[in-house]
């Protein structure tokens, strides 16, 4: 027969084996349904490889450094999905499957992070967990990276101090230039950073005599001839000797021109004097009236080829 006090103290143990497995089972619930991003620690365990077994940052770009891994984006990953593809990875890479492969939060996962927000012209806007080391690059990159039309020049960070709401200024653009660290202010949880856009593109746009005609991105100190390479070179009858550089002035619409001679460059090797290539600038190379292609096409249908089509295309 059970005594009473038997009894009760069986029915507390029940209980707290009870709440301990409700406890337990909500974490692992939790664990399992979040998703991988970027400045997560994530620890690897492979059984018998301790070589193998090691604990990683995700980087801003989604990757880890880790064996056979290479470039794959983790971004949005459960720890399942990575637990599989290790173990797929590490069975074609060693010749046969490890004996076991773990996958599990960091104890200090998030330890270094902070929370901040990025909201204006990215393509995921909102409240992120980032390593703090990220810095603002890190952190626009953990939101999808930036939009066409973002002002890279102009992005503003808001902090909230014992003074009130603060106000930096973040020039990435200037920094993606120089590599100077002082355009890009350190970031602290809670930091908001605003991405603004404007009526000037982000990118170039390339016309004319190119195989592939349209808006390519420009990187820092870019000339002429490399958005033409971009766009895929000259095609057939384009005047390498007459490319036009329009430039958007932003004062009483007036645009800047200039002539760039791509033939003299191609011929000699000497880059011809022209500004750099800025956003929302206009490549236009012309092309001649008669080339190649339609001399063939008129000599095909058995006409005549004119002293001034032969100048012409020679141009």
């Amino acid at each position: 027969m059970w005594r009473v006090c038997d009894l009760m103290l069986f029915i507390r143990i029940v209980c707290s084996v009870l709440v301990s497995i409700t406890v337990i089972s909500s974490a692992i619930s939790y664990g399992q349904g979040r998703r991988i991003q970027p400045g997560d620690r994530l620890t690897i365990t492979v059984l018998d490889r301790e070589d193998l077994t090691r604990t990683v940052v995700v980087r801003p770009d989604g990757t880890i450094q880790y064996p056979f891994m290479g470039s794959e984006d983790l971004n949005g990953f459960t720890l399942n999905r990575l637990r599989t593809i290790i173990t797929l990875q590490l069975t074609r890479s060693l010749g046969r499957p490890p004996q076991a492969v773990d996958v599990l939060w960091a104890e200090d996962a998030f330890l270094d992070q902070i929370k901040v927000s990025v909201l204006g012209q990215v393509f995921s806007p909102g409240v992120i967990r980032v390593e703090q080391e990220a810095g603002i690059q890190g952190a626009i990159t953990a939101a999808g990276g930036l939009l066409p039309i973002a002002r890279q020049d102009d992005i503003k960070l808001r902090r909230l101090t014992n003074q009130g709401m603060a106000v930096l200024d973040v020039n990435l653009a200037r920094f993606l230039e120089t590599g100077d660290l002082s355009y890009l202010p350190d970031l602290k949880d809670g930091d908001i950073i605003v991405v603004p856009g404007g009526e000037i593109s982000s990118l170039v746009s390339i016309e004319g005599g190119v195989n592939s005609p349209g808006q390519y991105p420009v990187l820092p100190g870019a000339k002429v001839y490399d958005m033409i390479i971009q766009a895929g070179g000259f095609s057939d009858g384009a005047r390498k000797h007459d490319v036009r550089l329009l430039k958007p002035s932003g004062r009483n619409d007036v645009k800047r021109e200039f002539t760039i001679n791509i033939s003299e460059l191609l011929r000699t090797g000497q880059e011809p004097l022209s500004p750099p290539v800025e956003p929302g600038d206009l490549i236009v190379v012309r092309k001649r009236f008669f080339t190649a292609s339609r001399i063939a096409a008129i000599a095909g249908f058995g006409s005549g080829i004119s002293i001034l089509s032969l100048i012409l295309y020679r141009r």
